[in-house]
């Protein structure tokens, strides 16, 4: 989600006033204000901020956040080129980050290129670990290097923030919740642990995806995805799920790079016959009532099998969704490389 354009003489961007708000992957860019709270302004209750990138705000305080909470925690997050507005009342400096909670957590972030520092009044806490706070800031892991962006904010391959994070969040150890991405809906764990800021380092990534689709046509369900370069790759697998959360495997398919090595973009293909196109959401949902589903949630799953397969009887050999269809099914394309490890590219197919 994007929050930008936002102009006032109050708040910025976004207003959150009481009870608990959890936000989650989005951009907060280009809001000002003469007021407080450039990008996003909280008072009193909690709020939860991870994934999301603050940039090019502006206001008399608090640039990017303006708290006055119970309890805040930023998790993975980008701060970066915010600014102060002149406000005509007071030669006060501003903020980037106003801090008035009672507790107030940064966590595997990066603070870099605003105008001001971090304001936390004397009688709040505020606690950053594990984050690249340009000035230096005392806490668990954290760094004062110039964090090596690209145009967009994302990471070089040369950045001190890549695997820098929590060293607790990783591949083998304490995780991130399972299938959870980074803000360009990259695996959020890329390398060995997690980075820091809105994005994940994708040139440690051994595959980079290129155009990935899914499409019903005569009586076939085509599923097409390309490979810009390949580096120690076996194979992938094509995995479908119900909810987007649990995927199970369809087929697998081998990598046609040369020893798993690639600096060519390489095409694949997969189709799955049926014969008749009614057939097919029915094949689908036979699968998953077959491997995705516990005695708790058969019965849904039933549900969907009947419902699926009535509303889709019509359905044309061209493969367009049906506007009737509810039910949604998850595909995507998997990437196992030489090590076994596994990456992940996700596509909605209905």
């Amino acid at each position: 989600m994007n929050i930008t354009g936002g102009r006032g003489t109050g708040v910025g961007g976004l207003f959150c006033s009481d009870g608990v708000i959890n936000i989650s992957n989005c951009r907060f860019f280009d809001n000002r204000t003469s007021g407080n709270g450039g990008g996003i302004f909280l008072t009193n209750g909690s709020a939860s901020i991870q994934n999301s990138i603050f940039y090019n705000n502006a206001a008399f305080a608090g640039f990017a956040i303006w708290a006055q909470a119970n309890v805040v925690s930023v998790t993975n997050c980008t701060i970066a080129d915010n600014v102060y507005i002149y406000h005509p009342y007071t030669n006060a400096n501003g903020n980037t980050i106003f801090n008035n909670s009672n507790s107030f957590l940064i966590q595997n972030s990066i603070f870099w290129d605003n105008t001001h520092s971090i304001t936390s009044l004397s009688n709040s806490s505020i606690h950053i670990a594990f984050s690249n706070i340009q000035g230096g800031f005392s806490g668990t892991g954290n760094i004062n290097s110039a964090p090596l962006f690209t145009s967009e904010y994302k990471l070089q391959a040369a950045s001190p923030c890549i695997n820098a994070g929590d060293p607790q969040t990783n591949t083998t150890g304490y995780a991130v919740q399972s299938g959870e991405l980074d803000l360009a809906i990259m695996n959020r764990i890329a390398g060995s642990h997690i980075d820091m800021g809105a994005f994940e380092n994708e040139s440690v990534l051994p595959v980079h995806f290129g155009l990935i689709e899914a499409t019903v046509q005569n009586q076939h369900l085509f599923v097409k995805w390309s490979t810009l370069t390949e580096t120690n790759n076996d194979y992938f697998d094509i995995e479908v799920s119900a909810d987007g959360k649990q995927f199970k495997k369809l087929a697998t398919i081998q990598s046609l790079a040369l020893s798993g090595n690639s600096d060519l973009p390489l095409h694949y293909e997969y189709t799955i016959e049926a014969p008749q196109v009614m057939f097919l959401p029915v094949l689908i949902y036979f699968f998953l009532l077959c491997f995705l589903i516990d005695a708790k949630n058969r019965k849904i799953f039933l549900i969907m099998l009947i419902a699926g397969t009535a509303t889709l009887w019509g359905c044309s050999k061209s493969g367009s969704r049906p506007e009737s269809v509810n039910t949604k099914i998850f595909l995507r394309i998997a990437q196992i490389d030489g090590d076994g490890k596994k990456n992940t590219a996700k596509l909605l197919l209905w």
